[in-house]
């Protein structure tokens, strides 16, 4: 966790004038909210339900990539987009750690 936190905050420095802190400051109570629920729901779920669950994240992670690539974006400007993605980044942040330590 403290690794994780390092590098989040070495991003924001990073991008600290790339960043639309407005943007950020309506999805992070959605990001809290999503690792809470991301949190529960790992608490609750057994080996093979984790590993189905990580395996159909990491596909729809990249069938979004490769929309993302190729077609134009218009929806992810509208503010229910950031949203959505505050709480799924919470919820895959919660994914992501507990794959780390399921290896």
């Amino acid at each position: 966790m403290p690794l994780y936190l390092v590098t989040d905050l070495m991003a924001v420095a990073s991008y600290r004038n790339k960043i639309a802190w407005g943007v950020l400051g309506r999805f992070l109570p959605l990001a809290f909210l999503g690792v809470f629920i991301g949190s529960q729901f790992l608490a609750n779920i057994n080996e093979d339900q984790f590993l189905t669950f990580l395996g159909a994240t990491i596909v729809a992670m990249i069938v979004l990539g490769l929309y993302l690539d190729f077609r134009p974006a218009a929806f992810m400007r509208k503010p229910v987009t950031a949203y959505l993605m505050g709480f799924f980044g919470g919820v895959i942040s919660m994914v992501a750690n507990a794959a780390v330590a399921f290896v």
